[in-house]
């Protein structure tokens, strides 16, 4: 995948310059350590649901990315 890479979070975009947020993030456990105990069930279930997906996480962010192909 060609695209723009952020120079302060190293983080890749299909779009230049896109809008985003360099913070680091929390990752999946981290995330779920904060909230309610009923959102990580519910959140497998609907990630288990959105198919075909890649889950992409890391320290600094979790993508949700669907497969897209495009004429070239």
């Amino acid at each position: 995948m060609r695209g723009w890479v952020c120079p302060t979070c190293g983080r890749m975009f299909s779009r230049t310059r896109q809008s985003h947020d360099c913070a680091p993030g929390l990752g999946l456990d981290g995330y779920f350590a904060t909230g309610p105990a009923h959102e990580r069930p519910r959140f497998w279930h609907v990630a288990d649901l959105v198919t075909p997906t890649d889950l992409d996480e890391d320290p600094r962010h979790l993508l949700t990315q669907a497969y897209n192909e495009m004429a070239g």
